[in-house]
């Protein structure tokens, strides 16, 4: 290169040569969308514009005389820069393979070597499908999916005009949300019910298919079981059954397909199962009618069920058929005199009212004596013939103190709190004498508190229910209904001795709901009242002077002994039997009890925390507990049970921190 040099005075300063032997450099320029391959291929968008730029290179003696031309050829071979067209224009080009040839000159006529790439131009987005595995249900025209359903996006990015570059990632999107990519299967999740899919693909260089979308319906909810007789979680007595056993429950779900009731030998059987019943719709109510009746010993009873789209789900219960077990035995005639009454608290302590003693003694689960409540003096609480106890939610104590026509109410620590009843006080010492009126009472034979803190008093001589408020006083006064073609009796004592006079409350219970169970012993039934006294419904089965009665807290398990008739019956909330057991016999005071279910004279009944059936053998002089066989019965009898010295003495500490006590 060659160039003048003038000075600042207009003279010549000489010449000077300085040679660009340096070729240019051709690079190859993608705007838009590109997926190079290798260095010398690529694919591109047919959207894609490619800029060739020239550059003239600086070389060892650091002269550039800058790029003059560059030219390009497209898909035909050249070996030269002058058989290619010069262009600065960018191409665009149409789908199909492409070969580009292309080179460069500078100024000082260097031309570069020829350079060439493959660019395949690709115009078509991908298609993609969608299959669901397993294959979904139509039902009433939608398609039904499960949780266990696979959503497989399955993209293809055809060939077209000889060019595919490839799928380079597929989007999916659930009702609306963001699309988010994938890869292989999908598992839908979320509530229940009608869901949008939409999805789609892009390949390498951006072709971006049309969103496709489709309509299901995620049914992630297996079907909804119950059972309600046997129910799993019974009290443990009320699981003895006998004979044919009524299964009750339901199965629901909107796609079921089939459920089914089986049962196999065995406590938490897994395998071994027979059929009872099935059926391929919904049921709420009776299931089948078991016969049970050549069995005998632990089962496992079975419903399960699945629906369309395989959501399955399995309930099981275990049951006993035959004569519940004795798993509990406290007492003995050197013990108790006359236990009428029996109550449990949430510590498994048996409280006993012993009617020919005077007392209420108290028994821990293991059959050991802990105290007695009663005195024989004027200090209170001065029993008489007590017959019935119940505790309430936060361990106080009532007691039907019937030789005294009055209701007590003792601490959790022994300190007499109040007394119910008509009074009279004389030289500081208060009575109680039968009354009519309300709040007063006459022989009252049992009680019972429910979830309130309520107590319903079986006001025996009246015929009648007395409720006592949480607040301590009288709610509700029901009298009991008229018996049918009743004659007098002479046990009447002038009350309601008329022709069709009122029954005789001589037990009663509440369940979790405030309903009342009472057993009328002058009726040979059960009458069972509503909260608000109303009659709900009258059982009569047989009996003859049904006595005791205990309830679970839903009602679905009632149980009446019958002090004539020698036995203990259970029935559901409908009122059909469930199971008899027990025989007239008597158990002498020994440690080896009879193995027959034998008592005599059974009067009160109570559930335990431990889900036995605890009742009062009066004539035997023992509590018995009620259970299906379950290792070792606890058996507390004869010298083993007595209780400690001095148990006749006040039970009460002289120096008591309780609050004085009212008489209401």
């Amino acid at each position: 290169m060659s160039g003048d040099c003038v000075d600042s005075r207009g003279g010549v300063c000489g010449r000077f040569l300085s040679p660009d032997r340096t070729r240019p450099r051709t690079t190859l320029n993608f705007v838009g969308p590109a997926h190079p391959v290798t260095e010398t291929q690529s694919f591109v968008s047919t959207a894609t514009l490619i800029v060739l730029r020239g550059e003239d290179l600086v070389g060892d003696n650091e002269v550039v005389s800058g790029n003059l031309l560059t030219g390009v050829s497209l898909d035909q071979p050249v070996f030269g820069l002058s058989e290619m067209t010069v262009s600065s224009t960018p191409l665009r080009l149409f789908e199909g393979p492409h070969y580009v040839s292309f080179a460069s000159m500078d100024r000082a006529g260097n031309a570069e070597g020829v350079n060439s790439a493959r660019i395949d131009a690709d115009g078509t987005a991908p298609d993609t499908a969608l299959s669901i595995v397993p294959e979904p249900v139509l039902s009433q025209g939608e398609l039904l999916i499960g949780p266990r359903s696979d959503l497989l996006l399955s993209p293809l990015d055809p060939i077209s005009n000889e060019v595919a570059s490839g799928v380079r990632d597929t989007q999916f999107s659930v009702d609306g949300s963001s699309f988010a990519v994938v890869l292989g299967t999908v598992a839908l999740s979320g509530p229940d019910g009608p869901k949008e899919l939409r999805w789609f693909s892009r390949d390498n260089v951006l072709n971006e298919e049309a969103v496709k979308s489709t309509a299901v319906v995620l049914d992630a909810t297996p079907p909804a079981l119950a059972l309600s007789c046997p129910e799993p979680s019974a009290p443990a007595f009320c699981r003895v059954f006998e004979g044919v056993i009524p299964v009750r429950g339901s199965v629901a779900d909107l796609h079921l397909v089939s459920w089914r009731l089986d049962w196999a030998p065995g406590r938490a059987a897994t395998s071994g199962f027979s059929p009872i019943a099935s059926g391929t719709s919904p049921v709420s109510g009776d299931l089948a009618s078991w016969d049970a009746s050549a069995l005998s010993g632990y089962v496992t009873l079975r419903l399960s069920a699945e629906d369309a789209v395989a959501n399955a789900s399995s309930l099981t219960v275990e049951v006993y058929v035959g004569d519940p077990a004795r798993v509990y035995a406290l007492g003995g005639r050197k013990t108790f005199d006359r236990p009428s009454g029996v109550a449990l608290d949430a510590s498994s302590r048996v409280y006993v009212a012993d009617a020919g003693r005077d007392r209420v003694f108290v028994y821990d689960a293991a059959g050991v004596f802990v105290r007695a409540y009663g005195t024989d003096g004027r200090a209170e609480p001065a029993l008489k013939q007590p017959s019935g106890v119940a505790l309430d939610g936060a361990g106080n104590l009532f007691v039907a103190d019937t030789g005294n026509h009055r209701v007590v109410k003792i601490s959790p620590s022994g300190g007499f709190l109040a007394a119910w009843g008509r009074s009279e006080t004389k030289r500081g010492l208060t009575r109680y004498k039968p009354g009519k009126a309300i709040g007063e009472f006459r022989r009252p034979g049992a009680l019972a508190v429910d979830a309130a803190g309520r107590v319903v008093v079986a006001d025996t001589g009246n015929r009648r229910l007395q409720i006592i408020g949480s607040g301590g006083s009288i709610e509700r006064v029901i009298d009991m209904p008229v018996v049918p073609d009743d004659e007098p009796e002479e046990e009447d004592d002038g009350e309601g001795d008329a022709p069709r006079s009122r029954g005789v409350p001589a037990g009663v219970a509440v369940d979790g709901v405030g309903r009342i169970y009472v057993a009328d012993r002058k009726g040979a039934r059960v009458v069972v009242f509503a909260a608000d006294g109303a009659v709900v419904r009258t059982l009569t089965d047989g009996f003859e002077q049904p006595f005791g009665v205990a309830v679970s807290l839903d009602g679905k398990c009632l149980t009446v002994s019958d002090r004539e008739l020698d036995f203990i019956r259970r029935y559901d909330e409908d009122g059909r039997r469930l199971l008899t057991f027990g025989a007239e016999g008597e158990a002498k005071d020994a440690a080896s009890l009879p193995a027959a279910l034998v008592m005599k004279k059974p009067l009160g009944l109570a559930f335990g925390p431990d889900g036995a059936l605890y009742a009062a053998d009066s004539g035997n002089g023992l509590v018995h507990g009620f259970a299906p066989p379950a290792g070792p019965p606890v058996v507390s009898v004869g010298e083993a049970a007595k209780p400690g010295g001095g148990f006749r003495t006040a039970a009460v500490p002289a120096a008591s921190a309780e609050p004085p006590p009212s008489v209401v």
